[in-house]
């Protein structure tokens, strides 16, 4: 006989979506913050030029970015779909990360700003 199941994943239950719902509140906030604010999200897309010029560095440092920027959808659609909420948390920590590597890039000289 097999043991019904009685652990639901984590992820599907209704205080992580209050979870999901705080954490891309706080995104949002801090977004809106952003643009008040020098811009700090907006210009660190200008700080990933390489010298030599790296284009496969220069696209993921992109890539990264356009999907970190963005991943607030997918917490919105992580409300509603609770499969997505490990992604989108996941997500959130990158964000601390990809700054702090940027930053690491920038302070070795393999990224450059190229804008004011």
């Amino acid at each position: 006989m097999s043991e019904p199941q009685t652990s639901a994943k984590l992820w599907a239950s209704k205080t992580a979506r209050k979870v999901t719902i705080v954490l891309l509140t706080l995104q949002l906030v801090g977004c809106a913050v952003d643009m008040v604010e020098p811009q700090a999200t907006l210009l660190s897309i200008f700080c990933m030029a390489t010298f030599p010029e790296n284009l496969v560095l220069e696209w993921a440092g992109f890539l990264v970015w356009i999907v970190l920027a963005f991943s607030w959808t997918v917490g919105a659609a992580a409300i509603k779909f609770s499969s997505l909420r490990p992604f989108y948390w996941v997500m959130l920590i990158c964000i601390p990360i990809a700054f702090v590597a940027q930053d690491a890039l920038l302070k070795a000289e393999t990224f450059h700003c190229d804008a004011p």
